[in-house]
This record gives C-alpha cells, sequence and structure tokens, in this order.
C-alpha cells in the first residue's frame, strides 16, 4: 500500500465510533460472536466493498442506521412474540394471569 494511504483497518475503526451508525451495530453485533479484531476486520471489509460499488456510479452513502440488526421483518417478529407469549405461558398459568 502506498505510503499516505488511508488503511482500511484505521477507516474502520473511525466508522466503529461513529455512534448510531450501521458500521458501529455491525461491529457490535459481530464482536460479541467473532471477537473484536475479527469484527473490525468485517468492518473494514464493508468499508471496502461499500466503496468498490458507490465509487464508479458516483454515487453517496446512505448510512442503514443503528437499528439495522434489531429491526426484523414482520413475519420474523411475529414468530418472536408468538414464541415469548408461549415460553410464558408456565409463569402465567402459575400466577393465574389470563
Amino acid at each position: 500500500m502506498p505510503s499516505g494511504g488511508v488503511h482500511p483497518i484505521n477507516a474502520s475503526l473511525a466508522g466503529v465510533r461513529k455512534k448510531a451508525s450501521y458500521l458501529q451495530a455491525q461491529f457490535q453485533h459481530l464482536r460479541h460472536r467473532r471477537g473484536p479484531k475479527k469484527a473490525i476486520c468485517a468492518v473494514a471489509a464493508s468499508i471496502l466493498t461499500v466503496a468498490y460499488h458507490l465509487l464508479p456510479d458516483g454515487t453517496f452513502f446512505q448510512d442503514l442506521g443503528a437499528d439495522y440488526f434489531r429491526r426484523a421483518a414482520p413475519e420474523v417478529q411475529a414468530s418472536r412474540e408468538a414464541w415469548q407469549f408461549d415460553a410464558s405461558e408456565p409463569r402465567r398459568a402459575r400466577y393465574g394471569v389470563p
């Protein structure tokens, strides 16, 4: 890499520090499963992928938002709520809650 260039890892560290961003959410999502070093490398790969797709078109980056990984498709959210309701069934029966 030529001297004076921006290293992808340094760019990913800056992206992770930005509050309420997709890159920070991606880092937090992966950090718990893979560890911080691999999560930083994954964020760096995401930045390179975004740059590869945006530079030829000249389009601008639109952040997906910090809540990207918490948002779920309606059918997934409905099944999650049904599962939580079924999981609370013994407690509800024990305390007489309808």
